[in-house]
């Protein structure tokens, strides 16, 4: 049918098609909105000039992103879901505190940030995937090995080399037979066991040391002369040798010795 020629008071159907990668976002009749049947169009009793006006927009696309512990920020002037056909995507990644990324990826293909951190998506013409790797961030946990303690793990299968900063390693250190614990640092600052004998080490942004030191355990030795005059007590750790006081002063005293240990 002609548009110039449509008689009185009859219908005039018509379909409209776009170029490509465009769509019709409205058609009006004479300023009203008009809705297409099965793609057909009507103006049904046309009795005079009738205006049509047609509005049409450029397709837009998304971009969608797996994974967890990361925000998305567009760069401004760019919507994460409202591309047009065959343009950009340009955006930054905020990582949850104490993770980092392993890996952006668009299909197969790894994303690599400017210098300024912009990742950037170009020509995109259909739903866009974007996988990404997230990982916690992890730290070193060198523990030592004295001849005089031992130390053991709550779980012994733990890998040190890479501790997650929120994992918490749980150990005791235990002192081997006439030995004491006497001070047990990370990094230099002194750690408090808890009621049931465990030191704890968490969120860590940097390699950790444990430092063990230990005493050997002390005795007090009280030499008493029969009869005589108190000699002072001796205090020794264990091991060392008791030096011998000097002997009585008068003939027919003897020596026994009562130990009383206090380590």
């Amino acid at each position: 049918m002609d548009a110039s020629k449509v008689e009185y008071g009859s219908d005039f159907k018509f379909k409209v098609l776009t170029d490509d990668h465009y769509h019709i976002e409205e058609v009006k009749v004479n300023q009203v909105s008009l809705t297409a049947v099965d793609g057909v169009y009507t103006i049904s009793n046309v009795t005079s000039n009738v205006e049509v006006s047609l509005t049409a927009k450029i397709d837009t696309n998304s971009v969608r992103f797996e994974g967890e512990g990361f925000e998305v920020n567009p760069v401004t002037g760019y919507s994460q879901d409202n591309i047009e056909y065959g343009s950009d995507f340009k955006f930054k990644l905020t990582v949850k505190e104490h993770f980092h990324i392993v890996s952006i990826r668009l299909g197969n293909v790894d994303l690599t940030p400017d210098s300024d951190g912009v990742y950037t998506i170009s020509n995109i013409i259909a739903l866009t995937t974007v996988n990404v790797v997230t990982e916690e961030d992890s730290y070193k946990l060198t523990l030592p090995s004295g001849e005089h303690y031992t130390i053991e793990l709550e779980n012994p299968n733990m890998d040190l080399n890479t501790v997650g900063y929120s994992k918490a390693v749980k150990f005791k250190v235990i002192a081997n037979a006439h030995y004491e614990i006497t001070s047990v640092k990370l990094n230099g600052t002194t750690l408090v066991a808890d009621q049931d004998g465990y030191y704890t080490v968490k969120e860590q942004t940097s390699d950790a040391i444990i430092a063990i030191e230990t005493a050997a355990a002390k005795y007090s030795i009280t030499f008493n002369s029969n009869g005589g005059s108190l000699v002072p007590t001796q205090t020794i750790e264990y091991g060392q040798d008791v030096t011998r006081p000097s002997d009585p002063t008068r003939e027919g005293d003897e020596y026994y010795e009562s130990y009383t240990f206090d380590g």
